[in-house]
């Protein structure tokens, strides 16, 4: 029985680290359409780092940075808000606002 898994190479990880990291610098420009922009790939990345987390624990570590820089440099109400968006998204609430869907990945297969 041969048993194929997703995995996400480590390499995917840290572009996608380096990419919130611009993201996060970008967001704290003065123009609410980059912030608009910018919020929603900032989104997209963390999402996509929490899919890629069940293959590599790196994917977490990643994450945990980019909450932990985006706590030092956004004004306490955007973090706020952001982490309410992530907990929706995370609860699978209905209205999660701004929320990226996550493209889901290939099935286990089984032979």
């Amino acid at each position: 029985m041969i048993r194929l898994k997703r995995t996400a190479t480590i390499s995917v990880i840290h572009p996608c680290l380096t990419a919130g990291l611009i993201y996060l610098c970008n967001w704290t420009l003065p123009s609410p359409g980059v912030k608009t922009r910018v919020k929603k790939n900032f989104l997209y990345i963390t999402h996509s780092l929490s899919q890629m987390s069940t293959a590599w624990v790196w994917a977490l570590r990643a994450m945990r940075l980019l909450k932990l820089v985006a706590r030092r440099w956004l004004p306490p109400e955007v973090f706020t808000g952001l982490m309410a968006n992530e907990l929706a998204y995370l609860s699978g609430g209905i209205g999660a606002e701004d929320v990226v869907p996550v493209v889901q990945g290939l099935p286990d297969v089984t032979r």
